[in-house]
């Protein structure tokens, strides 16, 4: 079959992709022409280079596209690329963990779109394969090949279309998704990036114009100051309200055969399959707010990168449902989930304190490590963040009592295995099949032996490598159960 290449379009991405380097680039290169203080013709010849670098990183980008070519054929898709050193790249059909089908709306009128194809064996989170901008059709003849459905050759050269059979679907219910934007840590971002600014302007501006603005400030009234402040907050919490509502814009999960399909986005129309038999572990997680409104968020731990929207290790299969409802809604979906909520088996009250002990301790050491920082730094802040150290152990200490409350496991069938954990204010629920269990292991202390604890730790296959989820303090019979129940006897 002979060699495409991918639609114009893709060249003005690779364009666009090296001009945002080029940005930094002519940044970097201004900041350190200002501090040399060159003569005029040194300069002069400085800018004449920084431009013929521009033009060259240009003119590597159109080859980079001329020289990409890719090949759909029936045993795999076969990617050429390199503009110096020719790379080929094959990827049999058989070991593709997930693709997605990304289409911004300016692809849209094309009928354009771009794959990332991801398998088990990839080392970093670009994938495999990657085809900026090619005919949706292209995605369809993958997905055919994939499921070993005969095409003919002739109609394999043509526009093939996705023609899907009888399939299960969910689409997301508006008031939760509005509940989850809302309760979306997303101003966290819109504040550090105003810390950002605010820093820069310190070293840019001038002191006389710096002087004049923070004369301003302080000739404010209280109330106008705060009521700034409280306008920035809001802004801040309204895009990333926005944010979220575009990301997950018309979410649709659907299952066809045994291939789950993600699909959403606004800008971005997003889509996501993969095969149940990839998903190594479905998680349930909730943010302390989240628990507060019931609501959480599904994602399926995979060998893939695909989740790039939550960790980079995890596929978002459902960003926003009802905690009593979440188990029923997505049985269907994935067979071997249960249908209800577990049972749990939760940390003994009376052993709860070694987490806030230790949650203590952690924030102790980091406190003052920072205290010795700003005292370097900043001397004239230590004070004041001194006085503050006894609001931050009580969060700490709040922190602990919270990870031992939320801490628990659960065998739920002779298949099943159950693993909830609380961090950072953040619980989540791992439901794991036992055949995808890399290992179980026990660990204990001097003084956990006498007192009948353990930690359980279990091994995952999650992203380009391994995951552990450990369980804290519990029983050590229920440890022992539980690796009884991972090796069981010949019996």
């Amino acid at each position: 079959m002979k060699p495409k290449r991918l639609a114009w379009p893709a060249c003005l991405q690779l364009l666009w992709q090296t001009g945002q380097n080029i940005i930094l680039v002519v940044i970097v290169a201004f900041l350190l022409l200002s501090k040399l203080h060159l003569s005029d013709k040194a300069m002069q010849f400085s800018l004449i280079g920084l431009v013929i670098l521009v033009v060259v990183l240009l003119l590597l980008a159109v080859v980079r596209y001329w020289r990409f070519k890719y090949v759909v054929a029936s045993d795999g898709v076969t990617i050429q690329q390199g503009i110096f050193v020719r790379q080929v790249t094959h990827i049999p059909y058989a070991k593709i963990q997930t693709i997605q089908r990304k289409q911004w709306f300016y692809l849209q009128p094309f009928h354009l779109e771009s794959l990332t194809i991801e398998t088990a064996g990839k080392t970093d989170k670009k994938g495999e394969g990657q085809l900026l901008a090619v005919p949706q059709s292209v995605g369809a003849l993958i997905e055919h090949y994939r499921h070993g459905e005969p095409i003919d050759a002739g109609l394999a050269e043509t526009n093939v279309v996705d023609q899907p059979g009888e399939a299960l679907g969910y689409q997301i219910n508006a008031r939760d998704l509005n509940a989850y934007a809302i309760s979306s840590l997303g101003i966290v971002p819109v504040i550090l990036v105003l810390g950002w600014v605010y820093d820069k302007g310190h070293k840019l501006l001038p002191q006389r114009d710096l002087s004049a603005v923070e004369h301003q400030l302080v000739a404010m009234r209280g109330t106008i100051l705060i009521g700034l402040v409280v306008v920035i907050l809001l802004l801040g919490i309204l895009v990333s309200y926005l944010n979220v509502l575009q990301r997950y814009y018309r979410f649709m999960l659907r299952r066809e055969d045994r291939l789950l399909t993600m699909t959403r986005g606004y800008f971005q129309r997003n889509e996501v399959n993969v095969h149940v038999d990839r998903i190594q572990a479905v998680r349930f997680k909730q943010s302390v707010l989240r628990q507060w409104l019931h609501l959480s968020t599904v994602q399926a731990l995979t060998a893939g990168q695909a989740g790039e929207d939550e960790d980079d290790d995890t596929l978002v299969i459902l960003p926003v449902v009802k905690t009593a409802a979440a188990y029923g809604v997505l049985a269907p979906f994935i067979d071997w989930l249960p249908t209800h909520v577990p049972k749990l088996t939760h940390v003994a009250v009376k052993q709860r304190w070694h987490f806030s002990r230790n949650s203590g301790l952690l924030w102790l050491a980091a406190l003052a490590l920072i205290t010795g920082l700003i005292q370097w730094w900043v001397p004239q802040f230590t004070t004041g963040f001194l006085l503050s150290w006894p609001v931050w152990l009580i969060i700490a200490l709040a922190q602990g009592r919270y990870a031992s409350r939320n801490t628990a496991v659960a065998v739920m069938t002779p298949e099943l295995l159950v693993l909830q954990t609380g961090s950072v204010f953040t619980r989540e629920q791992v439901v794991v099949p036992r055949v995808k269990i890399q290992s179980v292991e026990s660990a204990q202390t001097v003084w956990m032996k006498k007192a009948h604890l353990a930690h359980l730790s279990v091994q995952l296959r999650s992203g380009n490598h391994g995951k552990a989820i450990e369980v804290r303090y519990l029983d050590a019979e229920v440890v022992k159960r539980i690796q009884t129940w991972y090796l069981p006897s010949e019996n």
